[in-house]
């Protein structure tokens, strides 16, 4: 007959394995939060260039003398 592995000694297999998914779940997790914080800078970018184009464009203006 076969005996049941006992549940509170874990291999060194095992154990390895478990510290290899421990690693790869904290860097799934920083990844997914620097392509989150990635994602807000573009958004918070295209935002305000349509704005910073037009002040750009004033300024340009201003410089030429136009304006007034």
């Amino acid at each position: 007959m076969f005996s049941e592995p006992e549940l509170h000694k874990t291999s060194s297999f095992a154990s390895r394995l478990d510290a290899l998914h421990s690693r790869w779940d904290v860097f799934a997790v920083r990844l997914v939060a620097v392509l989150t914080t990635a994602t807000g800078a573009i958004n918070a970018l295209s935002a305000t260039l349509p704005v910073l184009q037009e002040f750009a464009d004033f300024l340009i203006e201003v410089r030429k003398g136009m304006w007034f």
